[in-house]
């Protein structure tokens, strides 16, 4: 088995880091929790904002299409 040197820090974005030091990264999944309800949806997001989560994903469904908005 090869020896494998991990790099503890990982640039995720440009001036995001995890590892370290660095804080926890938290990504704010809404996922179907909105239930295709966009008033819901927008709440959610409102939530993320206010405790000042640096990210979040949202899939929605659209008949067999299906898209991620970062």
């Amino acid at each position: 088995m090869a020896n494998l040197k991990l790099n503890p820090i990982v640039e995720i974005a440009p001036g995001r880091n995890i590892g370290g030091n660095w804080p926890c990264f938290i990504i704010a999944e809404i996922g179907q929790n909105h239930q295709g309800d966009v008033k819901i949806a927008k709440q959610l997001i409102k939530i993320a904002k206010y405790y000042e989560t640096p990210t979040f994903l949202i899939n929605a469904n659209q008949g067999s299409k299906k898209s991620r908005i970062r």
